[in-house]
């Protein structure tokens, strides 16, 4: 039988490439900045207080604005112009508290969305459409006890006719009015007077802020 024919191996294996030191560092330090930028942005686009904790906040914080300048039923009505700093600002501590966020941190949150007009337009949207929600809310409360009140009145006079009748044979067909339901005039202020009101007393959340920290103190 023939032999099988062995090949020559050869002592010396394939010459291996390596990377030279410097390269190698040169590729760590890009990997590195890459990564730290990439991080940098993502923490960048991320406001301190999330957009939805921010709008409640700041509806909140518009509310005390409101009650502290007299718009509510059990709050003393003042100068529209004027307004208890003192109870806003404890008005303020106690939004503040309730919603788990210290002053400092609700400046540097508006500081930041200041800075991001977008973010911030859409966060006005948020609080705008909040307080339609509780317009909406409050009307239909009040067109509902106009309604009641006014079947209740049609239903007391046709009860109160119905003693005047000789003989039920004689019954006429009541003649039945619906009741009509109350209008509502539309809101005069538009929603760009809307997003200006409340721009203008975000402006002076931070005064009020400021007082809430040294109270703190």
């Amino acid at each position: 039988m023939p032999q099988s024919i062995m090949m020559p191996v050869s002592s010396h294996s394939a010459p291996q490439r390596r990377i030279h030191p410097y390269l190698y560092t040169c590729i760590q330090l890009l990997l590195c900045g890459l990564m730290l930028t990439v991080f940098s942005c993502k923490n960048e686009e991320q406001p301190p207080i999330p957009i939805a904790k921010m709008s409640n906040i700041l509806f909140d914080l518009q509310t005390a604005e409101d009650y502290s300048i007299g718009n509510f039923k059990d709050s003393i009505k003042q100068n529209s112009i004027e307004k208890n700093n003192d109870t806003l600002a404890y008005y303020y501590a106690l939004t503040l508290k309730h919603h788990a966020v210290s002053a400092e941190a609700l400046e540097d949150a508006l500081n930041w969305y200041y800075e991001h007009p977008v973010v911030m337009d859409s966060v006005y949207k948020r609080v705008i459409d909040k307080a339609n929600k509780y317009k909406t809310l409050a009307i239909k409360d009040t067109t509902s006890l106009v309604i009641q009140d006014s079947v209740l009145n049609a239903a007391t006079a046709g009860l109160q006719d119905s003693n005047k009748l000789s003989a039920p044979a004689a019954t006429p067909k009541p003649d039945f009015k619906r009741p009509e339901r109350a209008t509502i005039a539309p809101m005069e202020r538009s929603e760009d007077q809307e997003l200006k009101d409340i721009k203008k007393k975000n402006k002076d959340i931070k005064e009020t802020l400021d007082k809430v920290k040294k109270q703190g103190q």
